[in-house]
């Protein structure tokens, strides 16, 4: 693998660059979080997250965007390929000025959804803990861009894929590569 660019990773240390590729699962947010809790108590140098991601389960996604809130280590963000659904919402949440996108990478955001049966109080508590998740999602999406309220709100149902450049433009990563 071609080593990243200094203007990403000031010390160019390799060993500090964690990929997620393939959907976000329990496993996967998993391993990350060990991963990023492990390197952060080694040092508070930056750590970069690659991301080429399908999306997959919000509550593995919110996961680890808590635990890049906790540690002292800056998280650099990288794009690559399609990132889509919660792989957008946790390439918004990286360092700010350290949110990367390569040329040809296209990202999707969406609103939550889902999908449950079953016997209807199970069916009502699902979508309450849905319309909860989708409200978290919009906050971090307002916290994280320089998208507004009506932006997001008009954006979210429309499941557009994104070029580097319009999400830059919208305030989801900062550089393109």
């Amino acid at each position: 693998m071609r080593p990243l660019p200094k203007t990403i990773l000031p010390d160019g240390d390799p060993h500090r660059t964690l990929r997620l590729v393939g959907e976000i699962t329990p496993d996967s947010s998993g391993a990350l979080t060990d991963a990023l809790l492990r390197f952060d108590a080694e040092s508070q140098q930056p750590i970069v997250l690659c991301l080429t991601t399908p999306g997959g389960c919000v509550h593995s996604g919110l996961a680890l965007i808590d635990v890049m809130a906790h540690i002292r280590s800056p998280v650099f963000t990288i794009a690559m390929g399609m990132v889509a659904s919660m792989g957008a919402i946790i390439l918004a949440v990286g360092q700010p000025g350290y949110r990367y996108a390569f040329t040809h990478t296209r990202i999707l955001v969406h609103e939550v959804s889902g999908a449950v049966s079953g016997h209807p109080e199970k069916v009502a508590s699902s979508a309450r803990l849905q319309q909860e998740s989708a409200r978290r999602i919009e906050q971090i999406l307002l916290r994280h861009t320089r998208l507004t309220k009506s932006q997001l709100r008009q954006l979210l149902p429309r499941e557009q894929f994104l070029t580097s450049h319009e999400a830059k433009y919208m305030g989801l990563i900062d550089h393109i590569l």
